[in-house]
């Protein structure tokens, strides 16, 4: 299944990844995130609840997502991570974007 990001029209800054975190989906991913992060002023909330099906590759894309905004010194915060993808997170030290 191919993935997308999806920007909330009912909450600002909040984006909705749908699909699945693979090596498949992953260049067309990255180029969105890409894209979509380069005109965010704001703080950004990447909503991964959508996903089906993750691997390493969505951690990758997460680190993407959070390089363009730290540039600019915009907050990332990830919420809905599938449990796999959120014990890699764990393991790596890279949890400080998990919701609570």
């Amino acid at each position: 299944m191919k993935a997308k990001l999806i920007e909330s029209r009912a909450q600002p800054g909040r984006w909705v990844v749908e699909g699945n975190l693979d090596f498949d989906t992953a260049k067309d991913l990255r180029e969105q995130i890409i894209a979509a992060m380069r005109h965010v002023q704001q703080s950004v909330v990447l909503d991964l609840s959508q996903v089906e099906r993750a691997n390493s590759v969505g951690l990758s894309l997460l680190l993407v997502a959070a390089r363009a905004l730290k540039e600019r010194s915009v907050e990332l915060k990830v919420e809905g991570m599938p449990a796999g993808l959120r014990s890699m997170a764990e393991v790596y030290g890279l949890d400080e974007w998990l919701d609570a």
